[in-house]
């Protein structure tokens, strides 16, 4: 499977957490579980934690820019309206 490209690829059905992709550390290919990634972004891994609102109204109350991430609850979001 490792010749297909992307477009090509059957779509995932339901995430759990146990995905991995790859990524580059210190010049190396290393692979990351979307936990991980999750991980690093709620724990402030960007340099701060991400702030919680209950949806994008909130999000750009609180001055998160369109594009930007915020949290509802556990759950990682991404500012779109």
């Amino acid at each position: 499977m490792s010749n297909l490209q992307i477009p090509n690829l059957p779509a995932a059905i339901a995430l759990n957490g146990n995905e991995l992709f790859e990524a580059v550390q210190a010049g190396t290919s290393v692979k990351v579980a979307l936990t991980q990634m999750a991980s690093f972004i709620m724990g402030g891994g960007f340099g701060q934690t991400l702030q919680d609102y209950a949806n994008d109204a909130g999000a750009a109350a609180g001055g998160v820019p369109l594009g930007g991430f915020y949290r509802n609850g556990s759950v990682v979001m991404v500012r779109v309206a």
